[in-house]
């Protein structure tokens, strides 16, 4: 069965495609060819499956395309992801520990003010002699004690003041770093790197600013000691040359050792380009090499000796040695866009195996110790990896794993390194990194800073100088000095403001760069005179005296102050017989402050002397502790205290021991009543347990002494 033609009755063979043709008359068969455009069936059927193979493969490629390009997204927000919770995490335990400080802040203070101390110590007394107070005027001991109270006091303060100046020159024996140039780079805002070098007298500045590459020279004048000028110097900095080799921002710059190579490394360009410097003219560079990698290069370092050049690139880490440079360098120059793929296949070659680094590398430590090489290298992936060079190989020896991404880390001394995490606030260390059984966490290390670290940048490598001891953080938009005591631990000692900068291999010299004025800085380490031992001494202790040293409590008593005339004391006859009786017992005082109602100091170093001369008292408190002893004793005491009438005639016996007439001593007797009476009545007047004393404390810089005490 087939089709045919109505008018010639044949098969159909053929159809027309002329656009002209008119409706239903498109099949023909082989007579009605001789006249219209006609196209063999089977050739039409031919064309229109290419049509279709071709429709189907245009969709896979884009189906592809599109699958590539949300796998990449869908890495980057995976990444985005776990960091934005990480830092909100951080956040919210910050917060929590806020409110933790504010509640603990805003509690009950467990250590009283010293006027309430006073106040408890007053109580106390009352409390323990209320029944004898009136008969003995326990006024005159009590003052005696609040004097000796006061110059404790007075000490206390006295010495914080010295502590105070102590504190201040030990800050003037730190080095630090003090501005004192500056010179301009007109037409740049940005520095994305800096690095710096040194010729005899003159100073060799590289600027990476954003894609274009400059270095300076300049020379710092050595000033007399005569000369005190605290000016800053506008240097004029004479500009060397300028490199135009990149479209896109210059990630680091690095000089080798000799000065003989200047390195830099382009972020999206994906390229490192070799300078050399030229023979004829010192200072002078010149492009030798451009090297393609795969990902950008954000960490250079060379070497010592220009051994290896290392660089990060991406999650990879590449080394070229001294004999593999000089090859590249004496090839020829290639075409970059050419020879591209010839290139990265050539670069791999140098890549360090294994490298298990799952995101980008952002900075490289190198360090050299006792003849054994070592590397160090950490990325946003929170993977910290230690290599070390055996039989000319670097091998990787230790992973280290951590909690949050790391963006700069640096070897501070044999097998320790520091790590500056993010959204962190404190710096990590880690003791015996090269081994993996012994490798542990530092907690002596206390390096904290006030906000957490939320810089996402690899800016500014952290850098650590074993000639100085000096450790240089970049915390969020602040530079910060460490230093290394003599207890190897770290102190900061140093802060700058500013987000890019460099020191020189001595560590004499700082260099910062200012975006807002577009100048680099220049801070010289400022040399602190050091006092010796006998001039410090000399300075500041020089006109004090030795108080309460080789004394004891009852030598303090019988100290009269040249303002005790204006308090109201018991003077004349009745102080005589105050004297002959039993004075304030300072071993029962001690008893009520070790039951809890003790009087509380702040510095428990400065409650042990107190105590300890309350213990180290007079005759009279030796006396005391005897009469504790002895039962019979106690009893006698009790009837010397006891203020009634019984025993109070008990005790008028046994005062008269002299033999004297016993009406003369009961004209005394009531001669001493009247005297009572009339203190009795200037007390109600004074009100002298109600009111809190008044402490005036001297504050002269003369050592403490005995000063009033008014009620």
């Amino acid at each position: 069965m087939f089709l045919q033609c109505k008018e010639h009755a044949m098969p159909i063979t053929q159809i027309e495609t002329a656009k002209n043709a008119k409706q239903g008359s498109r099949a023909k068969c082989e007579k009605c060819t001789m006249s219209g455009t006609v196209v063999h069936v089977q050739i039409f059927e031919k064309f229109l499956n290419q049509k279709i193979q071709e429709a189907e493969k245009m969709k896979k490629d884009n189906l592809d395309e599109f699958g590539n390009l949300s796998n990449s997204l869908e890495k980057l927000l995976t990444n985005y992801k776990q960091e934005f919770n990480s830092t909100i995490e951080l956040i919210y335990q910050e917060v929590r520990n806020i409110k933790q400080k504010i509640h603990e802040n805003f509690s009950i203070t467990k250590q009283p003010l010293e006027s309430q101390s006073i106040l408890e110590f007053e109580q106390i007394c009352h409390k323990v002699y209320s029944d004898s107070f009136d008969k003995f005027h326990l006024k005159m001991q009590y003052s005696k004690l609040i004097e000796l109270h006061q110059n404790l006091i007075k000490m206390q303060d006295y010495y914080s003041q010295k502590i105070k100046k102590c504190f201040k020159q030990l800050q003037k024996d730190m080095i630090n770093y003090e501005l004192q140039s500056i010179f301009n780079v007109p037409g740049h805002k940005v520095c994305t790197a800096m690095c710096t070098g040194q010729d005899s007298d003159y100073q060799f500045v590289v600027l990476a600013l954003g894609n274009i590459m400059k270095t300076y020279e300049f020379c710092l004048e050595k000033k007399k000691e005569i000369e005190k000028q605290k000016a800053i110097e506008i240097l004029k900095a004479v500009e060397k040359q300028s490199f135009k080799d990149f479209t896109h921002n210059i990630g680091s710059v690095v000089l080798s050792e000799d000065q003989t190579y200047l390195i830099a490394g382009g972020t999206y360009d994906n390229k490192m380009i070799i300078y050399k410097q030229i023979c004829e003219t010192k200072k002078m560079y010149e492009s030798k090499k451009s090297l393609f990698f795969q990902e950008p290069i954000f960490s250079i370092i060379f070497t010592p000796n220009n051994e290896d050049l290392i660089s990060a690139s991406g999650n990879d880490i590449f080394c070229i040695t001294n004999q593999n440079l000089q090859t590249i360098l004496d090839q020829k120059q290639q075409q970059q866009q050419k020879n591209q793929n010839v290139i990265n296949e050539n670069i791999d070659q140098y890549k360090l195996e294994p490298s298990s680094h799952q995101n980008t590398v952002y900075q490289l430590s190198y360090q050299l110790n006792q003849s054994k090489q070592k590397l160090m290298s950490c990325g946003y992936d929170k993977q910290i990896f230690i290599w070390q060079k055996l039989n000319d190989e670097w091998c990787q020896i230790h992973k280290i794993r951590i909690k949050n991404s790391v963006y700069r880390c640096c070897f501070v001394d044999i097998d320790q390194i520091v790590v500056q995490e993010n959204s962190s606030r404190d710096l990590t260390f880690y003791n015996n990194v090269s081994n993996k059984n012994l490798c542990t966490k530092d907690t002596t290390q206390q390096c904290k800073f006030n906000d957490l670290n939320t810089d996402l940048s690899h800016n500014f490598p952290m850098i650590y100088l074993e000639n100085k001891k000096l450790l240089i953080v970049k915390h969020n938009s602040k530079i910060v000095f460490f230093r290394k005591r003599k207890n190897q631990l770290f102190y900061k000692e140093d802060e700058k403001d500013g987000e890019m900068g460099t020191v020189t291999n001595d560590g004499e010299i700082f260099l910062k760069w200012d975006k807002i004025n577009s100048n680099v800085e220049i801070y010289e380490q400022n040399t602190k005179y050091q006092a010796s031992k006998e001039e410090f001494d000399q300075k500041f202790f020089g006109s004090q005296s030795k108080i309460f040293q080789d004394s004891n409590l009852q030598s303090i008593k019988d100290q009269k102050s040249e303002y005790i005339g204006n308090t109201n004391l018991i003077e004349g006859n009745q102080q005589k017989e105050i004297k002959d009786q039993k004075p304030l017992q300072n071993n029962d005082i001690l008893l009520e402050l070790r039951q809890g109602n003790e009087y509380n100091v702040k510095n428990k170093n400065d409650q042990k002397p107190f105590l300890e001369m309350l213990k180290s008292g007079a005759d009279d408190q030796k006396q005391e502790q005897s009469i504790n002893k002895s039962g019979a004793d106690d009893q006698k005491q009790e009837q010397s205290i006891n203020t009634s009438g019984a025993d109070y005639q008990k005790q008028e016996q046994s005062i008269n021991t002299s033999g004297a007439d016993y009406q003369k001593q009961e004209q005394s007797m009531k001669k001493s009543d009247l005297d009572d009476q009339k203190q009795q009545q200037s007390m109600k007047k004074s009100d002298t347990f109600d009111q809190k004393p008044i402490l005036q404390l001297d504050k002269t810089d003369s050592p403490p002494h005995l000063v009033e005490f008014k009620d």
